[in-house]
């Protein structure tokens, strides 16, 4: 990873479905905007590959719920493909420097890393110094309904509650719902 240009900040800004590490992200980001912050944001959820090793958590899924064991996990830091994120953070940064709200804004941008899993990478903490965040939720309700409605896959009939519907996700619906959420919270 190359260094940030001097006028460009890394924020790390992470959380649990559910804990509105979302709209936080949206309003900082608008809020630094309106102070003539050039800012861009990137999901590195969008980055996430297949870990090449067995992964810890997704046995412990297996072993508390019996989840079927799954070959190569999609949802840990380690399946991160951290050169493609390297990549665009680099590319973030060069093109935030010659964009026009940096030019004509207060010449500063912020870099803004968000998604589940970013925060427990050590170099991403190490290039946004002290301005990292971790947002937690501990209703797990919530965070499987934040995922569903993220996924757009929340599709409840007005006939049933919030609980009923989550009840009958978790029955019917695959189980990456729970790994996720599992994933999230460790």
């Amino acid at each position: 990873l190359q260094a940030v240009a001097d006028d460009v900040v890394v924020l790390v800004l992470s959380g649990m479905s559910g804990s509105g590490v979302d709209v936080y992200i949206k309003s900082t980001a608008q809020m630094l905007r309106d102070c003539g912050v050039a800012v861009r944001r990137i999901d590195t959820d969008q980055f996430l590959g297949a870990r090449s090793d067995a992964c810890a958590l997704c046995q412990q899924c297996y072993e508390k719920r019996r989840i079927a064991k799954v070959y190569r996990c999609t949802m840990c830091p380690e399946a991160l493909n951290v050169d493609q994120l390297n990549a665009a953070i680099n590319r973030e940064a060069e093109i935030i420097v010659g964009s026009q709200p940096f030019v004509e804004g207060i010449g500063k941008g912020v870099i803004i890393l968000e998604g589940a899993f970013v925060f427990a990478v050590q170099e991403y903490n190490d290039i946004a110094v002290d301005a990292r965040w971790w947002l937690s939720n501990c209703n797990t309700a919530r965070s499987k309904k934040a995922y569903l409605q993220k996924r757009r896959m929340w599709d409840k009939p007005y006939s049933k509650t919030d609980v009923e519907y989550l009840v009958e996700v978790e029955v019917n619906e695959n189980r990456r719902i729970w790994r996720t959420i599992f994933h999230e919270e460790r």
